[in-house]
């Protein structure tokens, strides 16, 4: 699977990209809204997370937490896609991206082909979004992709707004690629 938008490339994450996703997820700043109950401290901590829950999520729902590489650069710069929440019944769009490439429609960019991609090539057509209220960024991200607020939800002592999709709303004009 690869997604290419204009400024991006979107594909399954690797072994290799560990080190990035290392970078990614011990950033305070970039963590400071998630609600991570495993954090990963270490280059092996990436590793298990890449091979023992995301490449388990391609497998069995064919989405997952997709890289997102600069399409320059050809460096990591965050990821984005999807997550099944069992306990929900739904998958939850996800991103997280360094914060030198915050405020420049990134996540907006890379959660409008992911959701697009799931939608037309997997069938996906609900999926919802949690984010800490203090967030505004992503709440944007969220309201751009169509997702409108659906009540509240506390998780682990965290209150977080719900955002739910339910109509095949989205456009994008974006590549895909098997």
């Amino acid at each position: 699977m690869k997604i290419n938008t204009l400024r991006t490339v979107i594909r399954e994450f690797a072994l290799e990209d560990a080190a990035s996703v290392l970078s990614l997820n011990s950033d305070p700043t970039v963590t400071q809204y998630t609600a991570d109950n495993s954090p990963i401290l270490t280059l092996n901590d990436a590793q298990a997370v890449i091979s023992n829950i995301w490449f388990r999520e391609y497998a069995l729902y064919g989405y997952g937490r997709w890289a997102v590489l600069d399409n320059q650069t050809h460096r990591v710069i965050g990821f984005c896609g999807l997550k099944y929440i069992p306990e929900v019944g739904l998958p939850d769009i996800g991103y997280r991206f360094l914060p030198q490439y915050w405020g420049n429609g990134y996540a907006t960019e890379s959660a409008l082909a992911c959701t697009a991609y799931c939608k037309s090539e997997l069938g996906v057509s609900q999926f919802f979004g949690d984010v800490i209220a203090g967030n505004k960024a992503s709440i944007k991200v969220l309201q751009k992709l169509g997702l409108k607020l659906s009540g509240y939800v506390k998780t682990d002592g965290i209150t977080f707004q719900r955002y739910l999709l339910s109509t095949p709303t989205l456009q994008s004009t974006t590549q895909f690629y098997k």
